[in-house]
């Protein structure tokens, strides 16, 4: 399965790209002169690029000196994309000066890129420089973007490349053309290096990303209701499969804030080194959140203790490398969180086919759920790794797929739930039922008898007891054996409830006795349903399989609530009333 997503990834991936016309490689060399686009000016075709494997390369080597003519035009129909490099690199393309002119913006849409250092021509022959990266604190940047932005008409020395190391070069290029303008961009990450360029005109990337950036709020919006929802339930009920489902979504989110740059424009700023590692250790905090919860709903320390095991081993793996992520080169923590997705991703996929195939239901929830995940994951590391080229799935993929992950997971959590319940409500049943005749069972009764007797008492209102004993059943289990007596009792059981109101409780007190709760029902009305209930039972014979037919009654004992406040007296009462219907010689009815 996760081999025909891949499969499946590649294709959506490879045909979605922008339309913009497809010139040859070599066309980098003409100057762009770029149309207003809803949706901006891909910049890929036009782009020459130079790699500095020693990174000792300075702007006059590569714009004067022997490499200028080192450049060449970047191979594929997709934004550059060099993954995990060690090589600084250099991008130049030529911009129509009138364009130049006009207020066009440069964006790199990448937020992970470390260091970049801008050289833009400002003026015929003459460069200003602007550094910028997710190295440097966020108010260093030229514009407030949660990417990066560079206006290409900057004037040198000017503010309007704000705190960002502007500078004039004051470079001049005697080949090049005034009416052409030159853009130079130094590049070096230890992060995946995907180089997304396009040019905007200032208004339509304001309305761009205007929606790109509603888009992006109306995700954390959902997460945030989950996390305040769940965290709500969490303090409802206290158990802790809602306290993990909340910590798994906050990590993704803040993992989110981290990959699309949020985190550091509006909460981090100041602190660029979080900024890079935060995508680190959230994700890694993610797959350990998301593996316990997981072990939870899929109930596996009951269900499949060895699974278990290896998944909270995993687990435990991941929070172990949490604090090493912040320790360790960014690089390698980089990978180190990529490995210990795919673990994570394989060793839940095995507990979920797991439980799947066991027959828990819940299980189908969580297997969507992570392919939803998977799906966004596989883009994400694909792009990450140069396996996927930048587009608009494989960068806001992951978004989408942890959208649905984390609403399907809630469903997951409240079908759990919902069976929870359903189970301790069936256990209670069991436990308040007489396994024999399927009445209410003593327990159940006296209980029951407690809360009316308090209800009568506020209420001011009326409560009686009747308790009925079957007269000779020792005589019927002696002649038929206890699998006739048992007959009898089912028989019994089954005629004084359909003889009563919806709202009155028969339970079996014990033995052959009977206990009846009357609420709202005073002395006379409750002797009347006795003598009601013993005269259908005097009538109707009850017949055996196998053993004929029995006549059988009833002796009953009537009890109503008068000064009493405790419900152990108003059954003492009636208990009394039902030994004088035995002594008087049974098959009557006698009121306390």
């Amino acid at each position: 399965m996760v081999v025909f997503f891949t499969v499946l990834l590649v294709v959506l991936s490879t045909s979605v790209t922008a339309a913009e016309p497809m010139q040859a490689a070599a066309a980098g060399a003409e100057a762009i002169r770029p149309e207003i686009r809803p949706d901006g000016y891909d910049l890929t075709p036009f782009l020459e690029v130079l790699e500095d494997r020693t990174g000792q390369l300075t702007f006059e080597d590569v714009s004067r000196g022997e490499y200028r003519n080192a450049f060449s035009g970047h191979e594929g129909p997709h934004a550059p994309n060099f993954s995990y490099t060690r090589s600084t690199w250099w991008l130049r393309f030529e911009l129509d000066a009138h364009a130049a002119e006009d207020g066009w913006l440069l964006e790199l849409a990448y937020p992970l890129v470390q260091h970049i250092t801008a050289y833009i021509e400002a003026e015929a022959g003459r460069f200003t420089q602007i550094e910028t990266g997710s190295c440097r604190p966020f108010h260093q940047r030229p514009l407030s973007y949660r990417a990066f932005l560079f206006p290409l008409s900057p004037t040198p020395g000017s503010s309007a490349a704000g705190d960002s190391q502007a500078e004039d070069l004051g470079v001049r290029d005697e080949l090049m053309s005034s009416e052409s303008r030159s853009v130079y961009l130094r590049v070096r990450s230890d992060a995946a290096l995907i180089l997304p360029l396009r040019l905007w005109e200032r208004a339509a990337f304001m309305t761009a990303h205007g929606l790109e950036y509603m888009l992006l709020g109306l995700y954390f919006g959902v997460v945030a209701i989950m996390v305040l929802y769940n965290l709500f339930l969490f303090l409802l009920v206290r158990h802790r499969r809602y306290i993990l489902y909340v910590a798994y979504i906050v990590s993704i989110a803040l993992f989110h804030l981290g990959l699309t740059g949020i985190g550091f424009q509006y909460l981090w700023s100041d602190w660029p080194w979080w900024a890079n590692r935060s995508v680190v250790v959230f994700n890694l905090a993610g797959g350990l959140f998301l593996l316990l919860f997981a072990s939870e709903v899929l109930q596996l320390r009951v269900r499949e203790s060895q699974l278990y095991r290896v998944l909270i081993g995993v687990a435990g793996a991941l929070g172990v490398m949490l604090p090493f992520s912040m320790m360790l080169p960014y690089t390698v923590a980089m990978r180190s969180g990529i490995v210990g997705f795919a673990v994570a991703a394989t060793v839940l996929l095995i507990a979920v086919f797991d439980s799947l195939m066991r027959g828990h239901e819940p299980a189908r929830y969580l297997l969507v759920a992570w392919i939803c995940l998977i799906f966004g994951g596989i883009l994400l590391i694909g792009r990450s790794l140069a396996v996927f080229p930048h587009t608009f799935i494989t960068m806001f993929g992951i978004q989408l797929g942890s959208t649905f992950e984390i609403v399907i997971l809630s469903l997951a959590l409240a079908d759990h739930t919902r069976r929870l319940q359903r189970e301790h409500r069936e256990a209670e049943q069991r436990a308040s039922t007489d396994a024999l005749t399927g009445l209410h069972n003593r327990r159940y009764f006296e209980d029951l008898g407690v809360r009316m007797m308090a209800d009568a008492e506020d209420r001011e209102c009326p409560l009686s007891v009747i308790l009925i004993d079957a007269d000779g059943f020792k005589r019927v289990n002696d002649s038929f054996g206890h699998d006739a007596g048992d007959q009898v009792l089912r028989i019994l059981g089954r005629k004084l409830k359909q003889n009563l109101r919806d709202q009155d409780c028969v339970a079996r007190y014990g033995g052959d006795e009977f206990g009846i709760l009357l609420a709202d029902t005073g002395t006379a009305a409750a002797a009347a349903t006795a003598e009601k209930l013993r005269r259908t039972i005097e009538s109707e014979p009850v017949h055996l399989s196998d053993y004929g037919v029995v006549h059988s009654t009833i002796s009953l004992g009537v009890a109503s609530r008068e000064n009493e406040v405790e419900f152990a007296r108003l059954m003492k009462k009636a208990d009394h009333a039902l030994y004088l219907a035995k002594h008087r010689g049974r098959n009557l009815v006698v009121r306390a």
